[in-house]
Protein backbone atom coordinates (compact mmCIF):
# COMPACT_ATOMS: atom_id res chain seq x y z
CA UNK A 1 0.00 0.00 0.00
CA UNK A 2 1.31 3.44 -0.90
CA UNK A 3 0.96 6.11 1.80
CA UNK A 4 1.14 9.82 0.92
CA UNK A 5 2.34 11.98 3.81
CA UNK A 6 0.78 15.28 2.73
CA UNK A 7 2.63 18.41 3.84
CA UNK A 8 0.24 21.39 3.46
CA UNK A 9 0.59 23.47 0.29
CA UNK A 10 2.80 21.02 -1.59
CA UNK A 11 0.39 20.24 -4.46
CA UNK A 12 -1.24 17.56 -2.34
CA UNK A 13 -4.79 18.42 -3.35
CA UNK A 14 -3.88 17.98 -7.02
CA UNK A 15 -2.07 14.71 -6.35
CA UNK A 16 -4.91 13.37 -4.21
CA UNK A 17 -7.35 14.14 -7.04
CA UNK A 18 -5.15 12.06 -9.37
CA UNK A 19 -5.14 9.20 -6.85
CA UNK A 20 -8.93 9.32 -6.45
CA UNK A 21 -9.58 9.33 -10.17
CA UNK A 22 -7.28 6.39 -10.83
CA UNK A 23 -7.93 4.20 -7.80
CA UNK A 24 -11.58 4.82 -6.83
CA UNK A 25 -12.49 2.49 -3.96
CA UNK A 26 -8.85 1.43 -3.62
CA UNK A 27 -7.94 4.89 -2.27
CA UNK A 28 -8.80 6.49 1.09
CA UNK A 29 -8.32 10.06 2.31
CA UNK A 30 -7.48 9.96 6.00
CA UNK A 31 -9.26 13.20 6.86
CA UNK A 32 -12.39 11.02 7.04
CA UNK A 33 -10.85 9.53 10.19
CA UNK A 34 -8.30 11.89 11.66
CA UNK A 35 -9.53 15.43 11.20
CA UNK A 36 -6.30 17.33 11.90
CA UNK A 37 -4.49 14.66 13.91
CA UNK A 38 -2.39 11.61 13.06
CA UNK A 39 -3.88 8.39 11.80
CA UNK A 40 -3.03 5.36 13.95
CA UNK A 41 -2.44 1.76 12.95
CA UNK A 42 -5.61 0.47 14.63
CA UNK A 43 -7.64 3.06 12.71
CA UNK A 44 -6.07 1.97 9.44
CA UNK A 45 -6.88 -1.66 10.20
CA UNK A 46 -10.49 -0.67 10.83
CA UNK A 47 -10.64 1.28 7.56
CA UNK A 48 -9.29 -1.75 5.73
CA UNK A 49 -12.22 -3.79 6.93
CA UNK A 50 -14.52 -1.38 5.09
CA UNK A 51 -12.13 -0.96 2.14
CA UNK A 52 -10.81 -4.54 1.64
CA UNK A 53 -9.04 -3.69 -1.65
CA UNK A 54 -7.31 -0.62 -0.25
CA UNK A 55 -4.08 0.21 -2.09
CA UNK A 56 -3.54 3.88 -1.24
CA UNK A 57 -3.99 6.30 1.66
CA UNK A 58 -3.25 10.02 1.72
CA UNK A 59 -3.56 12.93 4.11
CA UNK A 60 -1.95 15.20 6.66
CA UNK A 61 -2.62 12.41 9.17
CA UNK A 62 -0.31 10.01 7.31
CA UNK A 63 3.05 10.45 8.97
CA UNK A 64 6.11 8.29 9.67
CA UNK A 65 6.11 9.99 13.07
CA UNK A 66 3.05 7.96 14.10
CA UNK A 67 2.66 4.21 14.51
CA UNK A 68 1.47 3.35 11.01
CA UNK A 69 4.79 1.55 10.55
CA UNK A 70 3.10 -1.33 12.39
CA UNK A 71 1.40 -1.98 9.05
CA UNK A 72 4.43 -3.55 7.38
CA UNK A 73 3.16 -3.23 3.81
CA UNK A 74 3.14 0.60 3.80
CA UNK A 75 5.35 2.45 1.32
CA UNK A 76 5.64 6.09 2.36
CA UNK A 77 6.11 8.96 -0.05
CA UNK A 78 5.84 12.73 0.17
CA UNK A 79 6.28 15.95 -1.82
CA UNK A 80 8.35 18.91 -0.64
CA UNK A 81 8.38 22.58 -1.65
CA UNK A 82 10.73 25.50 -1.12
CA UNK A 83 9.89 26.29 2.53
CA UNK A 84 9.51 30.08 2.39
CA UNK A 85 7.17 29.88 -0.61
CA UNK A 86 5.24 27.06 1.07
CA UNK A 87 4.85 29.00 4.31
CA UNK A 88 3.62 32.16 2.59
CA UNK A 89 1.22 30.15 0.44
CA UNK A 90 -0.10 28.38 3.52
CA UNK A 91 -0.79 31.61 5.36
CA UNK A 92 -2.35 33.32 2.37
CA UNK A 93 -4.61 30.36 1.73
CA UNK A 94 -5.76 29.96 5.31
CA UNK A 95 -6.05 33.60 6.29
CA UNK A 96 -6.11 36.07 3.43
CA UNK A 97 -7.87 34.08 0.72
CA UNK A 98 -10.60 32.73 2.98
CA UNK A 99 -11.09 36.09 4.63
CA UNK A 100 -10.94 37.82 1.20
CA UNK A 101 -8.45 40.33 2.54
CA UNK A 102 -7.05 42.39 -0.31
CA UNK A 103 -3.74 43.41 1.25
CA UNK A 104 -1.98 43.07 4.60
CA UNK A 105 -2.84 45.54 7.32
CA UNK A 106 -0.87 46.14 10.53
CA UNK A 107 -3.30 43.87 12.35
CA UNK A 108 -2.94 41.18 9.69
CA UNK A 109 0.84 41.30 9.91
CA UNK A 110 0.71 41.18 13.70
CA UNK A 111 -1.43 38.09 13.48
CA UNK A 112 1.00 36.60 10.94
CA UNK A 113 3.81 36.67 13.50
CA UNK A 114 1.57 34.79 15.93
CA UNK A 115 0.49 32.30 13.25
CA UNK A 116 4.08 31.77 12.16
CA UNK A 117 5.13 30.50 15.58
CA UNK A 118 2.36 27.88 15.53
CA UNK A 119 3.19 26.80 11.97
CA UNK A 120 6.94 26.46 12.05
CA UNK A 121 8.92 23.93 10.02
CA UNK A 122 5.98 21.97 8.59
CA UNK A 123 8.17 19.65 6.53
CA UNK A 124 10.19 18.37 9.45
CA UNK A 125 7.21 18.22 11.82
CA UNK A 126 5.17 16.22 9.31
CA UNK A 127 7.92 13.70 8.67
CA UNK A 128 9.70 13.44 12.03
CA UNK A 129 7.17 14.81 14.50
CA UNK A 130 9.69 17.43 15.68
CA UNK A 131 11.43 20.51 14.27
CA UNK A 132 14.67 18.71 13.50
CA UNK A 133 16.10 18.47 9.98
CA UNK A 134 18.56 15.75 10.91
CA UNK A 135 15.76 13.51 12.19
CA UNK A 136 13.65 14.23 9.12
CA UNK A 137 16.57 13.28 6.88
CA UNK A 138 16.93 10.04 8.84
CA UNK A 139 13.21 9.36 8.37
CA UNK A 140 13.48 9.85 4.62
CA UNK A 141 16.53 7.63 4.36
CA UNK A 142 14.99 4.88 6.49
CA UNK A 143 11.24 5.09 5.85
CA UNK A 144 10.15 7.40 3.02
CA UNK A 145 11.12 5.71 -0.23
CA UNK A 146 10.02 8.43 -2.66
CA UNK A 147 10.17 12.23 -2.45
CA UNK A 148 8.63 14.44 -5.11
CA UNK A 149 9.43 18.13 -5.52
CA UNK A 150 6.73 20.69 -6.29
CA UNK A 151 9.13 22.79 -8.34
CA UNK A 152 9.70 19.70 -10.51
CA UNK A 153 6.11 18.49 -10.35
CA UNK A 154 5.70 16.90 -13.80
CA UNK A 155 9.03 15.14 -13.57
CA UNK A 156 8.21 13.98 -10.04
CA UNK A 157 4.85 12.58 -11.20
CA UNK A 158 6.48 10.53 -13.94
CA UNK A 159 8.98 9.11 -11.45
CA UNK A 160 6.21 8.53 -8.91
CA UNK A 161 4.26 6.37 -11.38
CA UNK A 162 7.32 4.18 -11.94
CA UNK A 163 8.05 4.00 -8.20
CA UNK A 164 4.45 3.04 -7.43
CA UNK A 165 4.57 0.26 -10.01
CA UNK A 166 1.44 1.50 -11.78
CA UNK A 167 2.41 1.93 -15.46
CA UNK A 168 -1.18 2.60 -16.56
CA UNK A 169 -1.69 5.36 -13.96
CA UNK A 170 -3.22 8.43 -15.67
CA UNK A 171 -1.17 11.37 -14.42
CA UNK A 172 -3.00 14.14 -16.25
CA UNK A 173 -4.07 16.93 -13.92
CA UNK A 174 -5.35 20.41 -13.45
CA UNK A 175 -3.80 22.36 -10.59
CA UNK A 176 -6.26 22.52 -7.70
CA UNK A 177 -6.52 24.64 -4.55
CA UNK A 178 -4.57 27.53 -6.08
CA UNK A 179 -5.45 31.17 -6.45
CA UNK A 180 -6.72 32.46 -9.77
CA UNK A 181 -7.60 35.79 -11.35
CA UNK A 182 -7.87 38.73 -8.95
CA UNK A 183 -6.96 36.61 -5.94
CA UNK A 184 -3.68 35.63 -7.58
CA UNK A 185 -2.89 39.28 -8.33
CA UNK A 186 -3.65 40.21 -4.74
CA UNK A 187 -1.33 37.48 -3.48
CA UNK A 188 1.47 38.84 -5.68
CA UNK A 189 0.97 42.26 -4.10
CA UNK A 190 1.01 40.67 -0.65
CA UNK A 191 4.29 38.93 -1.42
CA UNK A 192 5.81 42.18 -2.63
CA UNK A 193 4.81 43.99 0.56
CA UNK A 194 6.13 41.18 2.71
CA UNK A 195 9.38 41.09 0.76
CA UNK A 196 10.03 44.72 1.72
CA UNK A 197 9.62 43.96 5.41
CA UNK A 198 13.12 42.92 6.56
CA UNK A 199 11.91 42.01 10.04
CA UNK A 200 9.33 39.67 8.57
CA UNK A 201 11.87 38.19 6.16
CA UNK A 202 14.10 37.32 9.12
CA UNK A 203 11.17 35.82 11.03
CA UNK A 204 10.22 33.67 8.03
CA UNK A 205 13.72 32.28 7.72
CA UNK A 206 13.99 31.60 11.44
CA UNK A 207 10.63 29.82 11.57
CA UNK A 208 11.58 27.63 8.60
CA UNK A 209 15.26 27.07 9.35
CA UNK A 210 14.97 23.31 9.83
CA UNK A 211 12.80 22.98 6.73
CA UNK A 212 15.32 24.97 4.70
CA UNK A 213 18.07 22.60 5.80
CA UNK A 214 15.94 19.60 4.88
CA UNK A 215 14.95 21.08 1.53
CA UNK A 216 18.57 21.85 0.59
CA UNK A 217 19.50 18.24 1.40
CA UNK A 218 16.65 16.92 -0.75
CA UNK A 219 17.62 19.12 -3.70
CA UNK A 220 21.38 18.57 -3.36
CA UNK A 221 21.45 14.86 -2.52
CA UNK A 222 18.22 12.88 -2.30
CA UNK A 223 16.38 14.10 -5.39
CA UNK A 224 19.39 13.87 -7.78
CA UNK A 225 20.07 10.31 -6.60
CA UNK A 226 16.41 9.41 -7.01
CA UNK A 227 16.33 10.92 -10.48
CA UNK A 228 19.29 8.78 -11.50
CA UNK A 229 17.29 5.68 -10.58
CA UNK A 230 14.46 6.78 -12.87
CA UNK A 231 16.59 8.48 -15.53
CA UNK A 232 15.37 6.25 -18.37
CA UNK A 233 11.73 6.72 -17.33
CA UNK A 234 12.10 10.51 -17.31
CA UNK A 235 13.82 10.46 -20.69
CA UNK A 236 11.14 8.27 -22.26
CA UNK A 237 7.96 9.62 -20.67
CA UNK A 238 8.27 13.20 -19.43
CA UNK A 239 7.81 15.14 -22.67
CA UNK A 240 5.02 12.85 -23.86
CA UNK A 241 3.21 13.35 -20.56
CA UNK A 242 3.57 17.13 -20.76
CA UNK A 243 2.12 17.16 -24.26
CA UNK A 244 -0.80 14.97 -23.24
CA UNK A 245 -1.44 17.03 -20.12
CA UNK A 246 -1.37 20.31 -22.06
CA UNK A 247 -4.08 18.96 -24.37
CA UNK A 248 -6.20 17.37 -21.64
CA UNK A 249 -9.60 18.66 -20.68
CA UNK A 250 -10.49 16.44 -17.75
CA UNK A 251 -12.45 16.60 -14.54
CA UNK A 252 -10.28 15.59 -11.62
CA UNK A 253 -12.70 14.05 -9.18
CA UNK A 254 -13.16 10.64 -7.68
CA UNK A 255 -15.45 8.10 -9.28
CA UNK A 256 -19.16 8.17 -8.52
CA UNK A 257 -18.91 4.69 -6.99
CA UNK A 258 -16.15 5.76 -4.58
CA UNK A 259 -18.04 8.91 -3.61
CA UNK A 260 -21.28 6.98 -3.09
CA UNK A 261 -19.52 4.32 -1.00
CA UNK A 262 -17.85 6.95 1.19
CA UNK A 263 -21.11 8.80 1.84
CA UNK A 264 -23.56 5.88 2.06
CA UNK A 265 -21.42 3.14 3.62
CA UNK A 266 -18.28 4.48 5.26
CA UNK A 267 -19.55 7.64 6.96
CA UNK A 268 -22.59 5.99 8.64
CA UNK A 269 -20.50 3.02 9.81
CA UNK A 270 -17.28 4.69 10.88
CA UNK A 271 -18.42 5.47 14.43
CA UNK A 272 -19.16 1.78 14.95
CA UNK A 273 -15.98 0.47 13.30
CA UNK A 274 -13.27 2.97 14.18
CA UNK A 275 -11.54 2.93 17.59
CA UNK A 276 -12.83 5.62 19.91
CA UNK A 277 -10.23 8.04 21.25
CA UNK A 278 -10.49 9.73 24.60
CA UNK A 279 -11.45 13.41 24.35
Amino acid sequence: MIAFSHIPKTAGTTLTAILRRNLGLRHFDTRGVTGKGLMYADELRAVRRLYPRLASIAGHGVSPAGDLHCESDLRYYTFVREPIARCLSHFQHVIWCRAKTRKPTPDTLAFFYEWLQANRNWHTRQLAGVEDAAKAIDVIQETVSFVGVVEQFDESLVMFRAWAGMPSFDLRYRSLNVSAGRAACDQCLVREELARDTKLASALVEANQQDLTLYRWVMDEQYPQQRMLFESVVAEELEAFRRANAQANIRLQDSLSAKAYRNVIFKPLRRFVLPQRAA
